[in-house]
């Protein structure tokens, strides 16, 4: 594992791969409204850059870089809210150029120069919306997370990856870029680079991101005895249980 200052980074070499998977994990402590705000800066960084400003500018430059597949998601480790930019494309060996750089600084890009407009926030604001309304027709996924509210309340293992409806109204560009800038200067962040791969120096490609240490995502929980029921519009029950485990 090298360090670039207190940046981690992950080389995993294995020769059987053709293609290389990179991830730039950035880890958030979390809390209440920053999980909404996470998640619509998620959804901008997938969607279009400073320096790729169109939907087609995105689509080309992918294609240069032989059909290099990129996507930003979120989900939970213990007391963290991971966002986590994924690319994946074929490998450096099949090409006679260095490919691995420009595919890592797509990753690097993604974080540091999304598009951050009124317009785009609005979108990512609908499709944060659509998503939830999904989950709300999918009962058996509501149901756990309804599980997870109510035994957890207070909690940190209450609170969804998703982010709140509730808080869309009150989040405003000021707010989002405000917190993009923290996600750059701040949290605590690991590239990992898995395939048939070589180590070179990233220094001057990482030169804008700053770090800090991770700390144990271990988190307690306490769940009180109870049962509660609710009903919903669908024809199937879903019981759901949930037990206090210890971890050592």
């Amino acid at each position: 594992m090298q360090h670039h200052e207190t940046i981690k980074i992950q080389w995993i070499k294995d020769t059987k791969f053709n293609d290389t998977l990179i991830n730039l994990r950035i880890a958030v402590l979390m809390k209440e409204k920053d999980r909404t705000i996470v998640n619509l800066l998620s959804k901008m960084m997938g969607d279009r850059l400073e320096n790729t400003p169109s939907k087609e500018a995105m689509t080309s430059r992918l294609d240069h870089l032989y059909g290099f597949k990129v996507r930003s998601s979120t989900y939970v480790l213990g007391k963290y809210q991971i966002l986590d930019l994924q690319g994946y494309g074929i490998s450096e060996q099949f090409v006679d150029e260095p490919l691995l750089e420009k595919q890592i600084g797509m990753l690097v890009d993604m974080l540091t120069q999304p598009l951050l407009t009124e317009e785009l926030l609005n979108e990512a604001k609908k499709k944060l919306v659509i998503q939830h309304q999904r989950l709300q027709e999918n009962h058996s996924r509501q149901a756990v997370q309804n599980a997870l509210s109510l035994a957890g309340h207070g909690q940190i293992f209450s609170l969804s990856s998703m982010g709140d409806v509730r808080d869309l109204d009150s989040i405003d560009l000021t707010q989002v870029k405000a917190f993009h800038q923290k996600l750059v200067k701040e949290h605590p962040k690991v590239l990992t680079v898995v395939g048939n791969v070589e180590p070179f120096s990233l220094t001057e490609m990482l030169k804008d991101l700053k770090s800090t240490d991770l700390e144990s995502s271990y988190q307690t929980t306490r769940i009180p005895q109870k049962r509660i029921e609710e009903t919903h519009s669908g024809s199937q029950t879903e019981l759901i249980l949930l037990y206090e485990v210890d971890i050592e």
